[in-house]
């Protein structure tokens, strides 16, 4: 029975440290990665890294040599701001760490599965024992003292792998979807990347009609034509695009018939979110409608970990509200984010934020998905960002006006049509993972804390996993 568990502090478990000391003149452009709060954050939510910092090889070798480096088993935990965030550090995985930000939990040889503690902590019984030993109001801290101190009811180490091993099992589901969407990600970038911004089937028609190729497409026609040559170009699609280019003003070389316009000319609504004293914390509400937020924009759009105003408070900032399809953009602050609103959005409508803009594309013109493609793929973005002021907070002088006056490539309609058809199953089996790890995710929040608590017994909570139960 879990009360005849026998209690043993974290202190006793785990050799509890931080890091040495590394300082900003110690960054480098490429090496080993070094973590502070904000990317293990990223790291525990499976999210991918948005700031990347790296330390030499040289320097990270000789901490490691001589004070040690997190090693596979051990978990870093987040002890200032967001505190209590664990991370399992996996294996062959190699990184440094902010020191003070976070707390290292080195992993000994006591009977104790590390996978378990760290399922422990992330619980709503461990986040409570944080909260009692939490220091500071403003800035609030978890210290190594009062990490030490905490205590948890230990089941026998055969009762503590199986508890790891089937809420494990879950995340390694939860994983293995995040990693199928990241690829289906990539895959839809890499195609629009191929049509609209390399042209490799225009090229590819070019090539086979004898047609003259623009000089900088001259290295990309030369990796064409071994696709023709040894039969991987897709014929079959590039039926369909021109077999020529042509020159403009505003883009240079672009097939032939295709068109460049303005962003204004694609439009039906541009807008941003309301000025800051229009929506205060006193506005927010438990449900209602949402609020669109930088965290929201982390990977295209995350529909989740909003903050929500009433009905009433939305209508009020009606120029403001934002649906289904518009495309949002951060322009002040961590400038560069873009997402769209998905078609299948359990919301009616949502509010942006201060921060943000919103694009509504007329799709008569071309259509949402095609627009959110070319800003995500760099060509637009990079345009938008020009108009950047670095001085003070990040931001994008006259946002919604530079937005306007931006070009865009208005390619043959059957041709974005072809494009969106295959983008969408893309988008499709990309929610249906969203929609199962959302599943998984309650079911093993919801075993947890019975588990670690002895409430639910382990073959039970096997039946439940497996859908028997």
């Amino acid at each position: 029975m879990a009360n005849e568990w026998p209690i043993a502090s974290l202190g006793e478990l785990f050799n509890i440290t931080s890091s040495k000391r590394i300082f900003a003149a110690d960054y480098c452009e490429s090496g080993v990665p070094f973590y502070r709060s904000k990317e293990i954050i990223e790291k525990a939510k499976g999210n991918a890294i948005s700031t990347e910092l790296f330390i030499s090889r040289e320097k990270f070798d000789g901490i490691r040599n001589k004070f040690g480096a997190p090693k596979a088993n051990d978990i870093l935990l987040t002890s200032v701001g967001t505190l209590g965030v664990p991370y399992l550090v996996c294996p062959d995985e190699e990184f440094y760490f902010k020191d003070g930000n976070l707390t290292w939990l080195q992993t000994s040889d006591s009977d104790v599965c590390p996978r378990f503690v760290y399922l422990w902590l992330r619980s709503n019984i461990a986040k409570r024992a944080i909260d009692e030993v939490t220091i500071g109001s403003t800035q609030q801290a978890l210290t190594i003292v009062a990490l030490k101190s905490l205590e948890l009811r230990l089941p026998p180490l055969p009762e503590q792998k199986a508890i790891a091993h089937i809420l494990g099992s879950l995340d390694d589901k939860i994983e293995l979807n995040r990693r199928m969407n990241e690829t289906l990600e990539g895959m839809a970038q890499a195609l629009f990347k191929s049509w609209f911004v390399d042209f490799d089937p225009v090229i590819d028609n070019a090539l086979e009609a004898g047609n003259p190729i623009p000089a900088a497409f001259a290295a990309r026609a030369e990796t064409r034509r071994k696709a023709l040559a040894d039969g991987t170009a897709n014929r079959e699609t590039a039926a369909t695009f021109p077999a020529a280019f042509q020159e403009t003003d505003e883009m240079g070389s672009i097939p032939e018939g295709w068109e460049v316009q303005s962003i204004a000319h694609v439009a039906e609504k541009i807008a941003m979110g309301p000025f800051g004293s229009r929506i205060t914390r006193n506005n927010f509400v438990e449900h209602g409608v949402p609020v669109i937020r930088g965290g929201n924009l982390t990977s295209g759009f995350v529909d989740r970990n909003f903050v929500y105003l009433t009905e009433e408070k939305a209508t009020e900032l009606k120029s403001s509200n934002a649906f289904s399809g518009d495309i949002i953009f951060t322009h002040r602050g961590t400038i560069g984010q873009v997402g769209i609103i998905p078609r299948a959005s359990i919301y009616p409508r949502y509010v942006v934020s201060q921060s943000q803009m919103f694009l509504r594309i007329n799709s008569e013109i071309i259509s949402a998905e095609f627009a959110f493609r070319y800003f995500k793929s760099g060509s637009g973005m990079e345009r938008l960002l020009g108009y950047a002021s670095q001085v003070g907070v990040p931001a994008i002088a006259r946002p919604t006006t530079s937005l306007k006056s931006l070009p865009i490539l208005v390619p043959d309609k059957t041709i974005v049509s072809t494009f969106d058809e295959i983008n969408r199953s893309y988008v499709n089996k990309t929610n249906a993972n969203k929609n199962q790890n959302e599943n998984l995710s309650k079911l093993r929040d919801t075993l947890l804390p019975k588990l670690i608590s002895g409430e639910l017994r382990i073959e039970d909570a096997e039946k439940i996993v497996k859908g028997e139960g």
